[in-house]
């Protein structure tokens, strides 16, 4: 009867020893699976996009769109080539848009725009938050 204890005692552990292999397996498993979105985001990084808007009031907007109708809000733009914003007439200025708006030559062009995440103010005096930036612009014929 003791050997028979022993023996049950001996395949529990045998048995929960396994189970925690497993476990540690589907736990690298899904590490594998979170680094593949990861790779596809990266590669998103750079699309075709139309210039749709610009805003100015508590911070910086650059509105595109792709093909498939997606908004994209960019918070900054560091290409110097291209500048997506006008100086607005006295008579367009308000307090909300301080008298900038989107260039008109450039509104519904297509741009191939490389991009990437920044954590930066997303407000003129806002709290740090991850925001898009147009890191390069050049236009699509």
């Amino acid at each position: 009867m003791t050997k028979l204890l022993f023996l049950m005692i001996g395949l529990l552990f045998f048995l929960a020893s396994c189970n925690q292999s497993t476990t540690t397996d589907k736990k690298e498993d899904n590490t594998e699976a979170k680094e593949e979105p990861k790779k596809e985001a990266e590669a998103d990084k750079r699309t075709k996009l139309k210039f749709v808007d610009f805003a100015f009031g508590d911070a910086e907007h650059y509105i595109f769109e792709d093909e498939k109708g997606k908004i994209y809000e960019f918070g900054k733009n560091e290409d110097q080539s291209i500048d997506f914003v006008a100086e607005l007439s006295e008579k367009e200025t308000t307090s909300e848009n301080q008298g900038f708006g989107p260039d008109k030559k450039l509104l519904g062009k297509w741009f191939l725009i490389k991009f990437e995440t920044k954590k930066m103010p997303q407000y003129q005096d806002g709290p740090e938050a991850d925001v898009l930036v147009i890191t390069s612009a050049k236009t699509v014929e």
